[in-house]
């Protein structure tokens, strides 16, 4: 892609409190800014624990602290930045109660708008995937009991989607005060695909065949809506966010 021409990055979110939930504890938020004369896009979405208002307010301020770290320091390498910005919002939700009974998951992206290159960081079961062709690809991995059993193969990845444990989580921001944040990347995202973000709510209810079905049929604009509103029509049985990113679709 010609850097002198290239197109900003496009976004979506959407957010539902779902069919079961009184509350939404999920948080999603985006960002620009300009480093080292690159432009990047920065997209968080976070799911937050602990119930009732401190759910909300552990996602909330996870959230706006990898945004407010991403646009407003100084930095030169996007992996350092995010995983930083990760570190900065365990302190902070850490803080709420000071013993870690507030906490949330959390998957950001920071996307260079020049080369299509992203970086990909999560803590917790809030999935990162690259949508290609119309198939969604994961890219995280889930930091919770059941995926552990999955990958030790005593469950398979179906059982695993009904599993009555599979909300329990082994990492979280703000749930000690360490955090150890996987990274992606960086990886390309070249124009016709799509970069989507999402909370269990969203994974949970529909497979990945129909997260990478929908998720393609649209423009970004209309896509994060579209996959939130499958979630709940599949039952809604948690809040549901999604978000969608990528190079805007040729007119």
């Amino acid at each position: 892609m010609d850097p002198e021409h290239h197109p900003a990055m496009a976004v979506s979110m959407a957010t539902d409190v779902g069919r079961v939930r009184k509350n939404n504890e999920d948080f999603v938020g985006v960002g620009r800014v300009v480093r080292n004369g690159l432009d990047y896009s920065i997209w968080v979405v976070a799911d937050g624990v602990g119930g009732g208002p401190d759910g909300e307010k552990a996602s909330q301020l996870a959230v706006e602290a990898v945004i407010d770290h991403v646009t407003r320091t100084g930095w030169t390498d996007p992996a350092t930045a995010l995983t930083q910005a990760f570190g900065i919002a365990n302190e902070r939700v850490y803080e709420i109660t000071g013993n870690g009974a507030a906490a949330t998951t959390m998957v950001a992206a920071l996307a260079s708008d020049v080369d299509g290159s992203v970086i990909v960081a999560n803590v917790g079961d809030s999935r990162a995937y690259v949508v290609s062709n119309g198939q969604a690809h994961p890219v995280t991995d889930d930091h919770s009991l059941v995926a552990e059993r999955v990958a030790a193969g005593r469950i398979s990845a179906e059982e695993a989607r009904s599993a009555p444990d599979r909300n329990i989580l082994t990492r979280g921001v703000g749930s000690e005060p360490d955090l150890d944040v996987d990274v992606f990347g960086p990886m390309p995202l070249p124009a016709g695909q799509r970069l989507v973000l999402c909370t269990d709510g969203v994974h949970g209810m529909i497979d990945d065949r129909a997260i990478g079905r929908i998720s393609a049929r649209m423009p970004i604009a209309h896509s994060a809506q579209a996959l939130v509103d499958a979630a709940v029509e599949a039952g809604g049985g948690d809040n549901a966010t999604a978000l969608v990113g990528g190079y805007p679709d040729p007119r």
